[in-house]
């Protein structure tokens, strides 16, 4: 099974994945991510949460730009 970009995403299922407040096995929150030449290491983070994600039946979501705790970073 590859790991598929869902290429539209809908204002209702975005409310609902920021409504959650928390991290679960299929939703993973990242304050920022950074995938140019230097930056191995947020590299290395997205593929783990990718193929984390991958293991889920129905797959995930990784929303940048939230902390763990589900707050906007407006930085």
């Amino acid at each position: 099974m590859a790991v598929v970009v869902e290429p539209v995403v809908t204002r209702e299922k975005l409310l609902a994945l920021l409504a959650e407040q928390h991290e679960q096995s299929a939703l993973d929150y990242k304050t920022s991510l950074n995938l140019g030449k230097g930056h191995a290491r947020d590299v290395v983070e997205l593929a783990k949460d990718c193929a984390a994600m991958r293991a889920e039946p129905l797959g995930g979501y990784i929303l940048i730009g939230r902390t763990t705790t589900a707050t906007l970073c407006l930085t």
